[in-house]
């Protein structure tokens, strides 16, 4: 079966600039998207669409085809990853079996999530999304611009609520044949679609701020990604309570 992984990166970013290239213990983000999908082992093959110098260069020393097609990755949307997969497959004549979908800023998990998610994909299924658990909401609040909280609407206590779950964008696997469908309103496409999900027990990390990235740093050095850790730094890592990669179906 030929698996295919696509990574979408553009080089501009809204919240942090040029996100996809900021290092962490000196490797760029980028960089640790690549690790992942390197060390997973699984991969017939990995297209990376970019429309940035830089990324492609990190692409290459590993190895795997970049697609300079800048107007495809050009936005900061769930759409534009759509095209990216559509780029790709077409690239490839739609010789491709399954699709592995990878980002670059929620890079810390474990490569065995790659192999289950992709396994977990069905003829019942369209997609499969990881998934991580979140807190039951019990209040809902406003936290005004003077520090006020305004309480919006009470739901119930977060005891008695169901455990809920959330998309945590690390992995993704579809069938190619999705692709073919209409998805000019990404509400109703994502709406009519079988969607499965897999759990797993990684601290949910989106790079989205400043901030994120020193947390990032915060993670691998406490031994939770070695495959990440110890080639990114000379240094041992300090031994993890918590392994990576604990996978709840």
């Amino acid at each position: 079966m030929n698996l295919l992984s696509v990574v979408a990166a553009r080089g501009g970013s809204t919240r942090v600039p040029g996100k996809n290239m900021r290092r962490v213990l000196g490797k760029p983000l980028m960089w640790y998207a690549m690790r992942n999908i390197a060390s997973a082992g699984l991969l017939w093959r990995t297209i990376v669409v970019t429309d940035d110098d830089s990324i492609a260069k990190v692409a290459t020393n590993f190895g795997v085809e970049v697609c300079r097609e800048p107007t495809v990755v050009h936005e900061n949307s769930i759409r534009a990853i759509h095209r990216a997969w559509l780029y790709a497959v077409e690239h490839l004549r739609w010789k491709v079996d399954v699709i592995v979908s990878t980002t670059t800023t929620s890079p810390c998990y474990s490569p065995l999530l790659i192999h289950r998610t992709a396994e977990a994909l069905t003829d019942q299924h369209d997609v499969v999304q990881t998934m991580v658990r979140s807190l039951p909401l019990g209040f809902l609040a406003h936290l005004q611009v003077d520090g006020t909280v305004e309480m919006v609407a009470p739901t119930g206590l977060s005891q008695d609520m169901p455990q809920i779950h959330a998309f945590s964008g690390c992995v993704a696997a579809l069938w190619p044949r999705i692709l073919q469908q209409d998805f000019s309103d990404m509400a109703a496409f994502w709406a009519q679609l079988r969607i499965k999900g897999v759990v797993h027990n990684d601290p949910h990390l989106d790079i989205d701020e400043e901030g994120d990235l020193l947390w990032m740093e915060l993670m691998l050095k406490s031994g939770r990604y070695p495959h990440l850790y110890q080639e990114a730094s000379s240094r041992s890592p300090q031994p993890s309570r918590y392994p990576a990669g604990d996978l709840v179906m």
